[in-house]
Order: C-alpha cells, then structure tokens, then sequence
C-alpha cells in the first residue's frame, strides 16, 4: 500500500511533486488543501541530571530518547474542517504510520501523539474559517516481530 500512496503523490526524479508529507494516508499538500507550513523537529543526547548530596549534580549518558516531529498547519473553511476528521480518523487507526518526504523519502516510522487545534475567525454558527492545527509525533522503535524471534528455533 505505501508504494501505490508513494506513485501516486511523491514525484519521481524528473518532476517537482506538490506533495510535501505523507504520514499514513494522510497527504500534506497545497493541491489538496492540506498544506504544512512548518516542520519542527526536536533530538535528544541521551544525558540526564543526577543529583547529589552536597555535590555538583552529574551527567551521566542513559541512552537517547526517541525522536520527536511537530508539524504545523493553516487550514482554512470546511476543507479545513474535513482534514481534521481525516486526522482523527488517522489517530483512531491506533497504528505507527510511515512519514514520506514528497520526493519519496522514507523518514521512518511515527505514532501521532496527539494533535491541537486553534480555531479562529469565527463566523456565523461558530464555524471558523481559520484551522491552526499542531500535529505532535514520536518516533516509533519497537523492534518487528520477526528480528525478535531470530535466535530462537525454526518454525
């Protein structure tokens, strides 16, 4: 499945793709209303801080925490609307999903922790015509079952 997601929205060496990100099936691009206007990403060293009785605390490497992305979006009207259930359909999955560059790129696994939304300009009935949405993801590192089971007896 991500290799038909992958032909039909990433471009191929030849040619500038208008899509930017797809994290599962979910498409950020300008063309289909679901552009991202910022990427952030955020890498930890792996140090914490100990602290000690009537010493300097000390660092002391314990391993790296997993990554993490947020992406930022400007959606607007009912389009904007119908990309947010879209992204709660995506969190209900309740599955990691593969994040890919527009130019094909796979940047590896991810869980959607969670999402903001900051509805603003709000006309009649409530409605907004501005979406600021905040996408938070982590990094997704569990081993697959199959390089888990290697050492053991054949199946």
């Amino acid at each position: 499945m991500l290799e038909m997601l992958t032909d039909q929205y990433v471009s191929h060496e030849t040619e500038m793709s208008p899509t930017q990100f797809v994290l599962g099936d979910f498409v950020f691009s300008l063309p289909e209303n679901t552009p991202a206007t910022s990427l952030s990403r955020k890498y930890d060293g792996g140090w914490v801080v100990i602290d000690l009785l009537n010493e300097l605390p000390c660092q002391q490497q314990t391993g790296r925490a997993l990554d993490e992305r947020v992406i930022k979006c400007e959606w607007f009207r009912e389009a904007g609307q119908d990309n947010i259930e879209k992204l709660v359909k995506l969190r209900d999955g309740k599955k990691p999903l593969a994040l890919v560059r527009g130019d094909g790129t796979l940047l590896g696994q991810w869980t959607l922790t969670g999402f903001d939304v900051d509805e603003s300009w709000l006309y009649h009935e409530a409605k907004s015509m501005k979406q600021g949405v905040t996408i938070n993801l982590r990094e997704f590192a569990n081993k697959p079952l199959e390089q888990k089971k290697q050492g053991g007896s054949a199946e």
